[in-house]
């Protein structure tokens, strides 16, 4: 079973012990300061300021960078397509099958600035994610007056999601221990059969899960577990940290108040 947080074993860091509401209450102000920017600077450096944060709290760097395998690749495909696109200072022409395509300067400035975004936004999301617990985040987001139906939800697909990508992983060892991927047409027919085996399996899951929770008294309502008290001093923390952070995105920003 894959666990939504990742505490280094055998110590117990700060940022794993604050309250579950302030650290989802800074993040969510975080994200929408580096969503607002229109700058490269600010979300460069909460884009650092996370991935030295993991290593101060103990957290394994590779797995920390793994997950952002997904974000990068959307973040390259969105800076290419950015930097072909309109504008005066060119900087690189190609003709492909006679299509012209010309890098600009305006181009590039906009895709660093949507892929500084997305990675700053990225990195905010992991680090807390990967310092509360799942049951805490929930209850946070409870707490938050998030509809329950999205917080049951969350709660399944976290739980069921790794299931099925081991009964994928399963599949997938049995179809090539069968040469089932040797050939392109092959390898499409196998993905294909994997893909309908999951869909069936989630079905199937996606039963038994309802008919068991009816069976052991299920009303429509999971009961979260309540959380401790939030604790002054890590309000002070936090939002000590918000306001160095906010002026610091008043000052690279050029917002005059």
């Amino acid at each position: 079973m894959h666990h939504f947080e990742t505490r280094p074993r055998g110590r117990t860091h700060r940022l794993f012990g604050i309250h579950a509401r302030v650290k989802l209450i800074a993040g969510m102000l975080l994200l929408c300061l580096v969503l607002l920017s229109k700058g490269i600077l600010f979300p460069a450096s909460v884009t650092v300021i996370c991935l030295l944060a993991s290593a101060w709290t103990g957290l394994s760097i590779r797995e920390y960078l793994l997950r952002f395998g997904e974000p990068l690749f959307i973040t390259a495909v969105l800076l290419f397509l950015k930097a072909f696109s309109a504008g005066n200072h060119v900087l690189l022409s190609l003709d492909i099958g006679g299509f012209h395509l010309a890098m600009t300067m305006e181009g590039v400035m906009e895709g660093l600035r949507l892929a500084g975004r997305i990675l700053g936004a990225v990195s905010v999301l992991v680090l807390v994610g990967m310092t509360t617990p799942l049951v805490n985040l929930l209850a946070a987001l409870a707490w938050m007056k998030v509809p329950k139906t999205f917080i049951e939800i969350l709660m399944f697909a976290h739980r069921y999601i790794f299931v099925l990508f081991d009964d994928a992983k399963v599949v997938y060892a049995s179809q090539k221990n069968r040469l089932g991927y040797t050939g392109v047409f092959r390898r499409l027919r196998s993905f294909g059969t994997l893909a309908g085996s999951v869909l069936l399996r989630s079905l199937e899951q996606s039963t038994n899960t309802t008919t068991a929770m009816v069976q052991r008294g299920y009303t429509g309502r999971v009961t979260l577990a309540d959380e401790d008290r939030v604790r002054a001093g890590e309000v002070v923390r936090v939002t000590l940290l918000l306001v160095l952070l906010s002026g610091y995105y008043l000052a690279v920003e050029g917002v005059v108040l």
